[in-house]
């Protein structure tokens, strides 16, 4: 069940004030020219999120236009008075005087902000202008009222709509401060109401009232909040039903036959052209609070204001199996197309609980099960004071619904009963004998038991979950034939001869072997059982079986090139984990949504992560493992071929295993494919201040829980140090091995064809560029909030106190640095992910510490490039565009959420500035376009000692040194943060002096004075800049020899 909570009005909007008059007005005479004088305020609002506008641009008023009309005529009495750039930029509570000149007599005064906005007119739907444009023609009441602005309803304004906000209003009758109404339906009705102006000699002044400019969108922020401490809650996606495209300009109700809202003049053939929608936003949208385990998220949109027939709560979210809603019967009309939200969650059971038959956990019963819910969540808007039919979302309102999930009983009881009880909540309940087998997004393989007697029970079930273009499919025994074969053959069996004994692939029907099966297979025959149904070289002696689990994609070959219009990747990255139920039994509700079933063994696959739009037009993208499964092995290189790429991984590990240029090489040589991946755990004691590894090994009693890959071949001879992960040198593999088993011999014949290099260790250009997305990656490559502070280090020890001869040194803390597969001075390159964008080459790693080595990597793959040929080009386009002749930097196949909404001008602490900042905060991304000056400044020793001294680069900073360089047309010069300066030089040919180092105005995360993260202190923490060979971070000891530089950007908006 759900509890839901609503909601805070926005500050109530804006108010003036008025002067004494100096005489006595005249009520008695229309249509006389006078002044009329008015005040405008705005409220303060309170941005309480990541994903919030900031305050000044909630409430900024860049344009204003005030303007009266008849109530009486319903002609304009006035033209527009215009406050424009450079008269007016309200950004708080800052008062502005209106004087209109205008005609007395009872009139509507009206109020527009921020007109540069767009907009359309009922009359004239299919043509957007400029709400300027159309507010100019605007010369009777009936031509106000035809306007309407376009509102959030696209994946990227919904997320952050552009700014400043489109406003209107009216004059009210209520005085700045004074209590606003509680019912939002209120401030419709006064738009309707007229007021007297007088004839008076000099400036009417009201004595009471005010203008109140309203926000044309809402904010709807969501918590999804456990209601028990007995299992993990995760929010997976959330998607928005029926987004108004359009919201008039003009608040209004149902009065004088008016439509309340703009779509309510569409019909069901022409919904598309009002309504948007379904937008899903996965994971990398949703935070959540790990001590509490509240999910939240948020998105902007515009009014949709209905009531239905509803009334109690668990009646309103019913959907008639339609996009529109039931409000009101189950045929379409325009009231049913009100809002709603699908959010779809995983509530997974810690350890295991006890059951009966049915799953009931009330009923007594003994059987031992692990629990895992896969439940839909759907959230009509409105709800206020709980009023069932209520199902508005009314504009200028921050709405906030805090659901709590208390379990998925509601879902199993719905899968036993003949009606819908809920039918707000769907999904699957699933009770397993065994325990979820988490994988990540590439090819995977682990053994399962599936003894005779349980295959001869009748009925043999399975249930595989898909997740495609954001549409849910379940795949089970008696309807696979109704899909396609990609969204079930992504699981396949062979026969094995014991618990650890991984069978080598061979796809099916692999030169008459034919021992690899589906579980459909299982099923296909004319026996109740699958036993029966098997052919003999199926069946498992040993009753073990090794199941091979596809890579997370749909692709139907090894060139995988759709084009820019549709790749086919957009539809399977950044999904929800798709789901595998072995040795099923079900029960199903009568409308098919909801499910209860039994099984022995589930899996649960991740997505594909990237930070590229999927709503971009672009072919080509980079796609992201979310785990490192070899962490916690040392890891050594013996790489030094030239002729790398510094971009191209891909081609860099072909080289490596002399693939490249038409060679040829075995799986074995670099992959044992019977045995899995064994790690041994890393204790507190060697975790480098991060958490501790647990075990994965094979335990000498024949038990344990290794990784489900196969295991890398380990290199031999090597030496452990004291910040390697392991101290027995057996568990030692090469950095450019580290990403093989990923992979699999897809046709079974032994050797490394092209086409099976798919996923691969990345080169240095392809790191930066997924630190550049990291806001947008559900696992990023370095988690900061898990380490939060860095150990001592005292003669080659780990050390949890300062004592005297301990330091802080990043050279130490290897388990934070990524190898690369691309080789710089004989060796590969490092990235420093704790310093953000730091790196250097492996031999400096080692020299510099006389320490071990880097212990991550991160394995990416191409999406949407032809895999069948391999070639030191580069095949996937950056996510970013850098045009060197106006000298920009358009971040323009971002996903939104890893490129800044907001545009500062300038350094420093003051409004509309970026201040100095860490390499985590949200002030370190890239504005959306950017520009790079010409040439360099100098930084000159204009303060006291060396001009690198930390003091001083704050103070430096700070002076706003990029301000020299604004001119009328170009303006907001400033420092780059670390980011932005990384893009710079990455690109090669903008940034290439030798002998320097480019400032940003970005500094470390971690103190290196107590190691703390996440403070700053000025001359502990150390700012960051880009050298013309390697980043580093910037400090009076390593940076001496280094001329200081700075290379100013502004924001284009």
């Amino acid at each position: 069940m759900r509890a839901v909570a609503c909601a805070a009005l926005l500050a109530a909007s804006a108010a003036c004030t008025d002067d004494t008059f100096d005489d006595m007005p005249d009520y008695t005479v229309s249509g006389k020219p006078v002044t009329l004088s008015v005040k405008l305020q705005l409220p303060e609002m309170e941005a309480k999120s990541r994903a919030d506008l900031p305050v000044n641009d909630i409430n900024r008023v860049q344009t204003l236009w005030v303007r009266t009309y008849s109530s009486v005529t319903k002609k304009a009495t006035s033209d527009w008075t215009k406050l424009t750039p450079g008269t007016v930029v309200i950004e708080g509570t800052h008062d502005v005087t209106i004087n209109i000149n205008t005609l007395s007599g009872y009139n509507y005064i009206v109020g527009v902000a921020n007109v540069d906005n767009k907009a359309i007119l009922k009359s004239n739907p299919g043509e957007e202008k400029t709400l300027a444009q159309l507010l100019e023609n605007a010369d009777t009441w009936d031509d106000f009222l035809d306007i309407a602005v376009v509102s959030p309803s696209t994946f990227n304004s919904m997320y952050a709509p552009s700014v400043p906000l489109p406003m209107a209003g009216c004059y009210v009758d209520i005085d700045p401060g004074d209590t606003h109404p509680t019912a939002l339906s209120e401030w419709q009705e006064f738009n309707f109401t007229p007021h007297f102006i007088p004839v008076k000699k000099g400036v009417v002044e009201f004595q009471t009232g005010a203008i109140h400019l309203r926000r044309l969108v809402s904010q709807v922020t969501f918590n999804f909040i456990p209601g028990d401490k007995n299992f993990d809650l995760t929010v997976n996606s959330y998607t928005i039903y029926n987004a108004p495209k359009y919201s008039w300009v003009y608040e209004r109700g149902t009065k004088d036959g008016m439509t309340t809202n703009f779509g309510d003049a569409a019909t069901e053939s022409t919904t598309a052209a009002y309504f948007a929608g379904p937008i899903q936003y996965t994971a990398q949208y949703i935070s959540k609070d790990d001590k509490t385990g509240t999910s939240t998220f948020n998105y902007w949109q515009g009014e949709s204001k209905h009531t239905g027939n509803a009334t109690k709560y668990t009646d309103r979210d019913a959907c008639s199996g339609n996009l529109f809603t039931s409000l009101t019967g189950s045929a379409w009309t325009p009231n049913n197309m009100a809002s709603y939200v699908r959010v779809q969650c995983t509530i997974a059971y810690k350890g295991t609980i006890k059951v009966d038959g049915e799953g009931a956990t009330d009923k007594g019963g003994n059987i031992s099960v692990h629990r895992v819910g896969n439940a839909d969540y759907i959230i009509h808007l409105g709800n206020i004071g709980g009023i069932a039919s209520d199902f508005n979302c009314y504009r200028n309102t921050r709405y906030t619904y805090n659901v709590t999930v208390n379990g998925v009983n509601d879902i199993r009881v719905d899968a036993y009963r003949t009606d819908e009880l809920y039918p707000g909540e769907e999904g699957i309940v699933s009770d397993m004998d065994q325990i979820t087998v988490e994988l990540d997004s590439h090819y995977n393989t682990y053994n399962v038991q599936l003894t005779e007697s349980e295959l001869k029970q009748p009925n043999f079930g399975f249930l595989l979950t898909t997740y495609y273009g954001g549409v849910q499919r379940n795949v089970d025994e008696s309807n696979y034939t109704d899909y396609d074969s990609k969204f079930y053959d992504w699981v396949e069996l062979r026969p094995t001869t014991g618990r650890y004994v991984l069978a080598e692939y061979k796809p099916k029907g692999y030169r008459n072997d034919n021992k690899t099966f589906l579980l459909a297979d299982l099923v296909k025959g004319t026996h109740d059982n699958a036993w029966d149904n098997m052919q003999s070289q199926w069946k498992s002696e040993s009753g073990w079986y090794t199941v091979f689990v596809k890579e997370n994609t749909y692709e139907t070959s090894g060139d995988e090139t759709t084009g820019a219009a549709d790749p086919t990747w957009r539809n399977y990255v950044n999904q929800n984990p798709r789901r595998c139920y072995i040795r099923v039994t079900r029960k199903i509700s009568p409308d098919g949504n909801s499910v209860y079933a039994r099984s022995k063994y589930g899996i649960s696959q991740r997505s594909i992560q990237t930070y590229y739009s999927s709503h971009a037009e672009i072919a080509t993208a980079i796609g992201m493992e979310s785990f490192n499964e070899t962490e916690g092995l040392n890891m050594r290189s013996s790489f030094t071929k030239g002729g790398t790429s510094g971009s191209n991984g891909r081609y860099n590990m072909a080289l490596w295993l002399g693939i490249a240029n038409g060679g040829n090489a075995d799986w074995s040589t670099f992959i044992e494919q019977t045995e899995p991946l064994e790690v041994p755990g890393v204790g507190k004691d060697r975790a480098q201040g991060g958490p501790p590894i647990p075990e994965r090994i094979i335990t000498e009693d024949g038990s344990g829980n290794p990784y489900p890959m196969p295991r890398v071949v380990y290199k031999a001879n090597e030496s452990s140090y004291f910040n390697d992960p392991q101290k027995d040198s057996k568990y030692t593999i090469e950095y450019l091995n580290a990403c093989m088993n990923r992979n699999r011999d897809n046709n079974g014949n032994g050797k490394i064809d092209p086409e099976e290099l798919r996923w691969y260790l990345p080169a240095m250009g392809k790191y930066l560029r997924l630190l550049l997305g990291r806001e947008s990656l559900t696992e990023p490559l370095m988690d900061f909030s898990a380490v939060n502070q860095l150990p001592y280090v005292y003669n080659q020890d780990w050390s949890t106190s300062d004592t005297e001869g301990s330091k802080i040194d990043n050279i130490y803390y290897t388990r934070y640095m990524f190898g690369t597969s691309d080789v710089y001075n004989g060796s590969i390159r490092v990235l420093w992910a704790l310093e953000g964008m730091s790196t250097s080459t492996l031999n400096q790693v080692y020299d510099w510490g006389k320490c071990g080595y880097p212990w991550q990597v991160r394995c990416i793959r191409n999406l949407g490039t032809d895999l069948t040929t391999i070639s030191g080009e580069e095949k996937v386009t950056a996510a970013y565009e850098v045009d060197t002749k106006t000298r920009t930097v358009e971040m323009k196949y971002y996903d939104p959420r890893s490129v800044r909404q907001v545009a500062y001008s300038g350094n420093g602490n003051e409004d509309n500035n970026m201040p100095i900042h860490s390499i985590t905060d949200p002030y370190n991304m890239p504005y959306k376009k950017f520009e790079y000056y010409r040439e360099d400044l100098t930084i000159t020793n204009s303060y006291p000692n060396y001009y690198w001294n930390l003091y001083n680069l704050q103070t430096y900073i700070n002076s706003n040194p990029c301000k020299q360089l604004d001119t009328p047309n170009k303006s907001g010069w400033r420092i780059p943060n670390q980011k932005e300066i990384a893009i710079l030089k990455n690109y090669g040919s903008i940034l290439t002096q030798g002998g320097v180092a480019w400032l940003s105005c970005t500094y470390s995360y971690y103190n290196l004075t107590n190691g703390i993260g996440g403070e700053y202190s000025n001359g502990n923490n150390v700012f960051l800049a880009m050298l013309n060979e390697r980043g580093t971070q910037l400090s009076a000891g390593n940076i001496a020899a280094f001329g200081g530089r700075v290379r100013c950007v502004r924001d284009v908006p």
